[in-house]
């Protein structure tokens, strides 16, 4: 468990997969339907277990899947999160109501933004129910009800480029987090400035 990862994540992370996606077959085409349910034999059972915990618990509530969105873009732009889009796909899958994507530049801000949206989410009442891909947090998936989460460096964002695949999907519309985006930069950078500095040569 990686420093400052919250303990009662640890029992949700499952190890990461060359290509993580929680769709299946069926309503995801190439790079991330057939091609990942043939490489990848854990793949499948993990879909079905996101598929069976939908249904079974009747998670087909788009508006409250939209207002989860909300909070977990909220908590990404804390940790300087990019490119945040969603979609509303409860039309086009069983898996989920709503996709929401999010980057960030490297693993440790990964790492970040994973932990503030959890965090933000289980203060919501909807403790994400599975987290996968934290072994090198390059692109980490999570599911809180109706909503999976797909965090992303931005390697593996520009190469699956998911917008492409769902963009028949309504886009649901996110708050405007520009002055949020911008008071979160500066509190990096402020934190960034009272840094300890290491002196070399002494």
């Amino acid at each position: 468990m990686g420093a400052g990862e919250n303990p009662a994540r640890q029992g949700r992370n499952k190890p990461a997969k060359d290509a993580i996606c929680a769709l299946a077959d069926d309503h995801f085409p190439p790079p991330c339907g057939k091609m990942i349910l043939k490489n990848n034999s854990d793949f499948a059972s993990d879909y079905h277990k996101l598929s069976r915990g939908k249904m079974a618990n009747n998670v087909s509530n788009p508006e409250q899947s939209i207002e989860l969105a909300k909070i977990a873009a909220a908590a990404a732009v804390e940790k300087l999160g990019q490119d945040l889009i969603a979609f509303d796909v409860h039309e086009n899958t069983i898996i989920a109501d709503v996709f929401l994507l999010v980057s960030g530049e490297s693993a440790q801000q990964v790492r970040a933004i994973v932990n503030e949206i959890d965090d933000a989410l289980s203060k919501a009442g909807h403790a994400p129910s599975l987290i996968e891909g934290t072994d090198h947090y390059r692109w980490v998936l999570m599911q809180a009800s109706g909503l999976i989460v797909h965090v992303f460096d931005t390697e593996q964002r520009s190469y699956y480029q998911m917008e492409k695949l769902w963009r028949d999907c309504p886009e649901v519309e996110l708050p405007d987090f520009e002055e949020q985006a911008r008071a979160a930069a500066a509190a990096a950078r402020a934190a960034n400035a009272a840094a300890p500095r290491e002196i070399i040569g002494l």
